[in-house]
């Protein structure tokens, strides 16, 4: 017969040794844990760090320079109360008029602020293509998003000219904008865009810079 007594005798654990056990198995679990978070986080930040520049010495494409000549004309016969609002404004405001202001109006007068600033602004605008936050719009008249009239976000007047970018969105506004400064048409921001889309979107305006480089180089 055999001795169960013994046999349990031998395989209980040494109750000395149980802490320093637990302890080494917490310390690899909690290194572990660490390591793998360390790496999303590093793969995450080269992912959505961006830095983009409009290369000074590389001349300005011919799409470009036809529309900023076509904006500049069009500044001429704006206000003069409205010339100097475009004239004093500094890129930081501009940029906060871009993500907060409703008023459709002042996304005009940022159009022909881009005019005078691109190699500022263009690449700020690409930066922000995948923010889809919303903003909201009035005093629309004279255009015509047929998705915000169909959600009833927009009154819809009868005439007007139609917008497919979501100028109720930023990414909306900043693709727009860099379709009427260069000249160029990668895409539209719809109001049903996915992170995709938008990212998609925002790779071929990079790929866009990248080529005035090169093609100069």
């Amino acid at each position: 017969m055999t001795d169960t007594r013994s046999r349990s005798s031998r395989i209980k654990p040494n109750p000395k040794k149980l802490p320093m056990f637990f302890f080494k198995t917490l310390t690899f679990y909690f290194f572990t844990v660490f390591i793998i978070l360390h790496c999303h986080m590093a793969n995450a930040q080269v992912k959505d760090t961006l830095f983009l520049q409009f290369p000074d010495s590389v001349a300005a494409p011919a799409k470009l320079n036809k529309q900023v000549s076509k904006l500049k004309a069009g500044f001429s016969g704006i206000t003069s109360l409205d010339a100097a609002a475009v004239q004093d404004i500094k890129l930081p405001q501009v940029l906060l008029q871009l993500e907060t202001d409703k008023n459709y109006r002042h996304l005009l007068l940022i159009r022909y602020w881009v005019a005078f600033h691109y190699r500022e602004l263009v690449p700020e605008l690409i930066l922000r293509l995948r923010n889809k936050g919303i903003i909201g719009l009035e005093n629309y008249e004279g255009i015509l998003i047929m998705e915000r009239i169909r959600a009833g976000h927009m009154k819809n007047y009868g005439q007007g000219s139609i917008e497919k970018n979501d100028l109720f969105s930023l990414a909306g506004r900043c693709n727009w904008l860099l379709t009427e400064i260069t000249g160029e048409h990668f895409g539209n921001v719809s109001m049903y865009s996915s992170a995709k889309d938008l990212s998609r979107l925002q790779e071929r305006w990079i790929n866009w810079l990248s080529m005035l480089t090169k093609s100069n180089e």
